[in-house]
């Protein structure tokens, strides 16, 4: 009778069967389940008494992502996605992102608002290693094949922008970027050209997340064309400096693929930008790391480098060759 009441057009009944159903826990999920599959009205219900069934319904849920019935998979996303956050439910971000490339751009839809509204009920919450992995989806399926995905995915991330801009965590988010190497559930087809137009995305520090998940790319995904594009952007004066240190950055992770010589020299230029510090301190580190000491002419410029990189500098000037190393 619960389970029928689900589809009632009577608001009143259905959300107290959703109640009953929700506080029956267990004992009513394999029942709820079967529904999400039904007719319209009562499978929208039973998602949500799934999800105030919380943790216990968990499982079945997961299960349903890849179910073949379209409407399961996006009415499981739904009850994954409104469930409270606790330490059970640290995994979901990652499941809903496992459908950002389903065949069903409804799903896809889904998946996109399912993690801009996780984000706005946890994201204080969020370890800095789940935020950076859903912001990086939604910069990607701002190229889905889909125009509303595109849509809902800029959308959000507008939303999300509205918050790291103003509390702080955007340096996070960036000093994670630095080192992090991009997900397998971020590999995509479109993952590549996807990050390359974010590096025109309007605020900067979608600009260097961009660049720096493209250092983070490996394999096929490394290409000329990458190193071209970055160096590109490295060169633009006009350029926050903050992206252009983020730049630098990638093109040290790169390694063989970037060791050109004109990378070299951009890289060298960037390094006799000391006032620049962001800058300069990444294009050092990312010199170091395609296999070279850069010179300098300048000796108290060097002692700086030393001071704040923590690393050797060559020193050659009118008194010849050498080399100041950081103190012990």
């Amino acid at each position: 009778a619960l389970l029928s009441e689900l589809a009632s057009d009577d608001e009143y009944l259905k959300d107290v069967s959703i109640f009953v159903l929700s506080e029956m826990g267990d004992v009513a999920i394999p029942a709820l389940t079967q529904c999400l599959a039904g007719e319209t009205n009562g499978a929208n219900a039973a998602s949500i008494a799934l999800s105030s069934i919380g943790v216990p319904a968990l499982p079945t849920l997961l299960r349903c992502l890849s179910a073949e019935n379209l409407q399961v998979r996006h009415l499981a996303i739904a009850a994954l996605c409104t469930m409270q956050p606790s330490e059970h439910t640290r995994g979901i971000a990652g499941a809903i992102m496992q459908r950002m490339d389903d065949e069903s751009y409804i799903v896809r839809e889904m998946a996109v608002l399912s993690l801009g509204r996780m984000w706005e009920v946890a994201h204080t919450g969020l370890a800095v290693k789940d935020a950076y992995d859903i912001l990086i989806a939604l910069m990607l399926s701002t190229q889905d094949s889909e125009e509303s995905v595109r849509e809902y995915a800029s959308n959000v991330i507008d939303s999300i922008l509205e918050n790291i801009t103003s509390n702080g965590e955007g340096i996070a988010l960036l000093e994670y970027a630095d080192d992090c190497e991009l997900q397998e559930i971020h590999i995509s087809k479109y993952a590549l050209d996807a990050l390359l137009n974010c590096q025109y995305h309007e605020t900067s520090i979608i600009r260097s997340l961009a660049v720096n998940a493209i250092g983070g790319m490996r394999g096929a995904f490394q290409t000329r064309q990458t190193v071209d594009a970055l160096l590109e952007h490295l060169q633009d004066e006009q350029e926050d400096n903050l992206v252009r240190a983020s730049c630098a950055n990638a093109l040290g992770r790169m390694g063989a693929i970037a060791q050109t010589s004109k990378t070299m020299k951009v890289l060298s230029a960037c390094i006799h930008q000391p006032d620049i510090s962001p800058l300069y301190i990444m294009a050092y580190q990312a010199y170091r790391r395609l296999g070279d000491m850069p010179e300098v002419l300048d000796v108290d410029e060097a002692y700086k480098l030393v001071f704040q990189t923590g690393c050797p500098v060559k020193v050659r000037n009118d008194k010849g060759v050498f080399i100041i190393f950081p103190p012990d």
